[in-house]
């Protein structure tokens, strides 16, 4: 994600952060049906059942052969 497209980025716990990300959205109200639509797209396309299994897949894998490697108690 990059800020902007298809949302605003701020860093978790960082109120002063989140309240310039809402400032600047509500600075380009002309733009929310643009940002609206980006933002559904991202979802439909990046955030569907296939792709997320997909990439948690992966996860799963990787930990899984790290405790094959791991010492027996």
């Amino acid at each position: 994600l990059r800020h902007g497209e298809p949302g605003f980025l701020f860093r978790a716990g960082d109120a002063d952060a989140l309240a310039a990300a809402i400032d600047e959205l509500l600075a380009r109200r002309q733009r929310w049906p643009e940002i609206r639509q980006r933002a559904r797209r991202f979802v439909e396309v990046e955030r569907t059942w296939a792709t997320s299994v997909a990439r948690y897949r992966e996860v799963y894998r990787r930990a899984l052969a790290r405790c094959d490697r791991s010492p027996s108690i």
